[in-house]
């Protein structure tokens, strides 16, 4: 998949390890990323720059990915804009997907990340991905809402 150079991507995790494959695998699609390591860096990251997606760990020490999140949300409504931001986190993580849409995540992404699942998210948030893929993600949101929300154990 092939997306414009000009996309702009921040990572945001505590782990450098998980910015660093996921820096590389944006790459591979010609996206530009930068790297936070907590919540405040992102913070001040975004009202320095300007994303088009922003992937937001959920579990960090400090501010945490849904803390962050509000706080991003505020951001850019000062700024005029929407950014869509989706919540990564650890395959645990997968039976709380829906808690993280009602939170204000656009989407999320399981650890580890599987290229194309991230190549899935890059058509459908990114500029220039297609209708296709945004339809696809629609329909996929659509299923999960029929699904009973699962909370933490």
């Amino acid at each position: 998949m092939e997306t414009k150079t000009q996309s702009r991507v921040l990572i945001v995790d505590d782990m450098r390890v998980n910015r660093m494959i996921l820096s590389s695998l944006l790459a591979s699609h010609g996206v530009l990323a930068d790297m936070a390591e907590s919540g405040e860096a992102c913070l001040a990251l975004c009202r320095e720059n300007r994303y088009d997606l922003i992937l937001l760990d959920h579990r960090m020490p400090g501010a945490d990915g849904i803390d962050t999140l509000v706080q991003l949300k505020e951001i850019f409504k000062e700024q005029g804009r929407e950014v869509p931001v989706i919540c990564h986190t650890v395959e645990t993580g997968k039976e709380n997907i829906n808690l993280y849409k009602a939170a204000g995540f656009a989407d999320v992404l399981i650890k580890p990340v599987h290229p194309q699942n991230l190549s899935e998210l890059l058509m459908k948030y990114l500029p220039g991905g297609s209708e296709e893929e945004r339809q696809k993600g629609d329909d996929e949101d659509a299923r999960r809402k029929e699904e009973p929300a699962k909370l933490p154990g």
